[in-house]
């Protein structure tokens, strides 16, 4: 199970966010949000949990790409690597589940 929690952090010269992503309990990856005084946002949070989120998906895609590299045996980034990335991101149960979690933030 995919969940974010988050908590508020003062410093000198504003507060912070800090958003932590959790699977099965377990924290996979931390991230924060800094806030000069006043901000537009509702400071509900969503901003860092989305953030969390965001950036734990893009170090999977960059995993994908990677493992696709190694296993089609190309050096750079062409159609064919893309196409095995998707591949495996779609095979992927947590990517869909930290994906569906980001969409509902």
């Amino acid at each position: 199970m995919v969940t974010t929690s988050y908590f508020f952090q003062n410093c000198r010269d504003g507060f912070n966010h800090v958003a932590v992503l959790m699977v099965n309990g377990e924290i996979i990856n931390r991230a924060k949000v800094h806030y000069i005084n006043r901000t537009w946002e509702s400071y509900n949070g969503q901003t860092a949990r989305r953030r969390v989120c965001a950036n734990e998906l893009a170090q999977m895609e960059a995993a994908a790409v990677r493992r696709a590299k190694d296993q089609t045996g190309r050096r750079r980034v062409c159609p064919v690597v893309k196409n095995a990335a998707a591949v495996i991101l779609a095979n992927n149960s947590l990517y869909n589940d930290i994906k569906k979690h980001y969409n509902s933030l």
